[in-house]
């Protein structure tokens, strides 16, 4: 008897070993399997097979799923992420490998509006704010602790199932099934059906009978992907600042499906067909026949009716096989512009394994600097990878390359349809596309042959997985090119410091681009102190007088660009239209009861919304325990949108952040509408100072930098920096020199004065970074641990800390840091502890991480977070 290692998509670390019935067959490495796990069933990955077990008695595999859902290279990484990131290796395998299977049924959960008023202690006729002594007692029902936790998740991740329900919920409920059936009972939430699109993406060709057509496929498969939910990391022998293929299974046998299926018959010559009944004047029906015996076609391109009479002589048959087409139509191809000396110098330097930093600012070229690369990896045979941070950047970066490279290239991002990624994935494993445009996950694209790299932004934090496997794509991006042995380029007008010292160090090479690619000007910076600016005038209902939204030089330039046909890009980083909702009268305000943060009030949809939890209710504008008005204060993008229209009537205005970008197809078609002229102003959140390029804006403004200067975190001034210069380098791109403001209360911040500078900036803040023992020059890892019981959540960190403590001796240069309260302290009905232990060399702290994990214990209710280079502190 054999046996193999599983991994399963569950919170725990380690393969479990089953043994595989004889009657199955043997497994290797990459197959899917279904296999008992405690009371349930789980799809799990084969990881290793043995002739012997060390487990007496194994349970055995129950069931065997597709074959080869990825390569022993790709097994490498997956097992590369599991060791550096701390993860389970069931999951990162489940988060890198995308869902398949057929067309079916699934069983989802939405919480009601009865749920979302029980979790602020409330039913239909309870009060609707929180005072500081409510008088109202709840009525109805209240849920449990256990039902609570449900209750919370599915307010917090809608339309999620009973699996994806029990694998988040695994350290903290008991019985997930009976809590959540509480829960449906009261009417909490609800249970709905929905049709879930098959992967499989199946089209119909045309064969020739007899005709040897068919690739080779292992039954079952459906493109490579695998049932499942979904400081650059170097090898512990090297050290670096913080931040730093065999043959894959062939394809399918095509499968004959339907009516037009025929019997094989001996392939017969045209002499032969013709006497074979086809004496025919109808020329649909021989140009089918022609067409058909030049070679494989797809039954689409055919006369339907002329293919069904060549069907039913037992001439040709239809087969369904996977599609390998792009998913989408792509521009006509171009020619590449000549590169400028600069450029030329990059490209002819780039060239064989390592990574590279290529700082370019803003408008230097680097994407011409990316095709040049691109084109000389794949003239060699090699294939490409470019990562780009967010989903509003992949249609302009991929119209650049499939403009070059027509449908070579794939796209693979998360608004992509489960047959559309998986189309891609496929396209990629089986070599119709060479080149893949993508965001964080593409890291994982199924290339066999890598030549290039290239991270784009690459200091952009939105690299980073901030959920369930916490890897940083940019750093993964450093280790697969090692694995590959090519070139790795990151590219930014602003690097993170992390990449910065790496180059500064030599781990990297450092290429520079300082000059923009065509002679424009350089866009001018205005800093304005908004505690000089006048405030606007209070409100006839007696309000107090507000600092205005606009700057007065502000509003003057943008009206000046207007009028000359240019156009404006406003920043404010925070959504909705107000930030909070009080009373006046008697103080309540309105808080979501999960978090204790308060709700952000949006107007359009008249609601009151948590945007850490998704916790929500109807906005209501008189006070639910004194009856006074209520007052919106702070102020959203929403806010911001209202007044730019009203202080520049007739002018269309944009808006761009996540509450207008949920739709499919959103971010591309508020990007084109300013593009083309159907607005002029564009308001939004931080993603529209990410790597436009807009010829003709004449204005851009940050209106609310202070937002992102005061987080509690010693990354805070580096995204100041990385934020006002980005936006920078969206103005003065046409013929007229751009205008760049920025409203703040802290002029003098020394941040301001290094703006457009790296060299200076990276000098004075890594001074500040060295003295404090913060990253690049130590490596952290975060260890959160929360609870629905906040004693339980505090002595489980208490314990983890106290555990490293004793260990810390051993591990020279190694410190372990709290508990301390979250700076965000309560999330999603958690309170939240953390624990840091930093190291200052890679080694040695790997080796204590190593130590301490195996301690680790699941305390009862409580969730344990594991952040190996945290982006975020909160």
């Amino acid at each position: 008897m054999s046996y193999v290692q599983v991994a399963v998509p569950l919170p725990l670390h380690g393969a479990f070993t089953y043994a595989v019935p004889a009657a199955m067959g043997d497994l290797l490495p990459g197959d899917e399997v279904r296999v008992p796990f405690g009371k349930r069933t789980l799809f799990g990955w084969v990881v290793g097979v043995a002739d012997t077990s060390e487990v007496e008695s194994p349970r055995a595999v129950l069931e065997r799923g597709r074959a080869g859902a990825f390569t022993a290279d790709q097994l490498t990484l997956y097992r590369f992420v599991a060791d550096y990131w701390l993860a389970p290796l069931g999951e990162v395998i489940a988060a890198a490998t995308p869902s398949g299977g057929s067309s079916r049924t699934r069983h989802v959960y939405v919480p009601t509006e009865a749920g979302i008023l029980v979790l602020a202690g409330e039913d239909a006729a309870g009060p609707l704010f929180r005072a500081e002594d409510p008088t109202a007692a709840p009525r109805g029902p209240l849920p449990s602790a256990d039902v609570a936790v449900v209750l919370r998740e599915v307010v917090a991740r809608p339309r999620t199932t009973r699996a994806a329900l029990e694998r988040r919920l695994h350290d903290e409920v008991e019985d997930v099934p009976r809590a959540l059936a509480s829960a449906v009972a009261h009417r909490w939430i609800i249970g709905e059906d929905e049709e879930v699109r098959g992967a499989q993406d199946l089209e119909r060709w045309a064969v020739r009978v007899g005709a040897a057509t068919r690739a080779e496929q292992p039954e079952g498969d459906s493109g490579g992907g695998a049932v499942g939910p979904r400081n650059a990391p170097v090898p512990a022998q090297e050290e670096g600042a913080s931040g730093t293929p065999p043959e894959s299974p062939s394809p399918g046998k095509a499968r004959r499906t339907g009516a037009l299926a025929a019997p094989v018959a001996p392939v017969r010559s045209l002499e032969s067909i013709a006497l074979a009944g086809l004496r025919t004047n109808l020329p649909q029906v021989r140009e089918a026949l022609a067409r058909v015996l030049e070679g494989p076609c797809r039954a689409a391109e055919v006369d339907a009716k002329a293919l069904a009479v060549l069907v039913r002589k037992g001439l040709v048959a239809i087969e369904e096989r996977p599609r390998l087409e792009a998913w989408q139509a792509l521009p006509a191809r171009t020619t590449p512009p000549p590169l400028n000396a600069d450029q030329e110098h990059v490209v002819a330097t780039v060239n064989g394994e390592g990574a590279w930093l290529l700082h370019g600012v803003t408008g230097a070229g680097k994407t011409e600097v990316y095709l040049a690369l691109a084109a000389r990896a794949l003239a060699a045979g090699r294939q490409v990878l470019v990562l780009v941070p967010e989903i509003a950047l992949t249609p302009q970066l991929l119209d650049r390359f499939a403009a070059r490279f027509g449908e070579r290239v794939a796209v693979l991002h998360s608004q992509l349809t489960g047959a559309e990624r998986l189309r891609e994935w496929r396209r990629i494993r089986e070599g119709a596309a060479d080149v893949a445009v993508g965001a964080r996950s593409a890291i994982f694209a199924p290339f066999r042959a890598l030549g290039l790299v290239v991270v784009d932004e690459e200091h952009d934090d939105s690299y980073k997985q901030e959920e369930g496997v916490r890897y940083h794509a940019r750093d993964l991006a450093v280790v697969r090119g090692r694995y590959a042995g090519c070139s790795v380029v990151l590219g930014s007008a602003t690097p993170s410091l992390e990449s910065w010292e790496n180059a500064r160090t030599g781990r990297y090479h450092l290429v520079q681009l300082l000059q923009r690619a065509t002679p424009r000007a350089v866009p001018t910076l205005r800093v304005i102190d908004m505690r000089a600016e006048p405030k606007d005038p209070p409100t006839s209902e007696g309000k107090r007088p507000r600092e205005p939204l606009l700057a007065a030089p502000v509003r003057e330039a943008v009206a000046e660009a207007l009028a000359a046909g240019g156009k404006a890009i406003l920043l404010y980083n925070r959504r909705g239209y107000a930030t909070f909702v009080e009373c006046p009268g008697c103080g309540a305000s309105q808080e979501c009861p999960s978090c204790g943060i308060p709700l952000v009030y949006h107007q359009k949809v008249g609601r009151l919304d948590c945007h850490t939890c998704g916790f929500h209710r109807r906005f209501q504008p008189n006070c639910g325990v004194c009856g006074s008005e209520v007052e919106v204060l702070g102020r959203g993008t929403e806010r911001v949108e209202e007044a730019v229209a009203e202080a520049f009537p007739g002018v269309p205005v944009g808006r761009m952040d996540a509450d207008t970008t949920t739709e499919r197809g959103a971010h591309a078609r508020i990007l084109d509408d300013f593009r083309e002229g159907r607005t002029q102003l564009l308001v939004g959140t931080q993603v529209i100072a990410k790597g436009h390029d807009f010829p003709d804006v004449h204005v851009a403004a940050v209106l609310g930098v202070d937002h992102v200067l005061g987080m509690p975190d010693f990354r805070a001034a580096e995204r100041t920096f990385a934020l006002v210069t980005q936006l920078i380098g969206r103005a003065g791109r046409g013929t007229v020199a751009g205008k760049v403001f920025l409203q703040t209360r802290h002029p003098d911040h020394p941040v301001f004065a290094c703006v457009n500078d790296m060299a200076a900036f990276a000098g004075q803040e890594g001074r500040i970074r060295r003295t404090l023992g913060y990253p690049p020059y130590t490596r952290l890892v975060l260890v959160r641990l929360e609870g629905v019981d906040r004693t339980a959540a505090l002595a489980a960190a208490s314990e983890i800390a106290r555990l490293a403590r004793a260990r810390a001796p051993e591990f020279a240069g190694v410190d372990v840091l709290g508990p301390t309260p979250a700076p965000l302290p309560r999330a999603v009905g958690r309170w939240r502890f953390q624990v840091f232990f930093r190291g200052r060399t890679l080694a040695t702290f790997r080796s204590f991480l190593k130590a301490v994990q195996p301690e680790w214990r699941t305390a009862p209710g409580v969730r344990r977070i594991v952040d190996v280079d945290p982006r975020g502190l909160a």
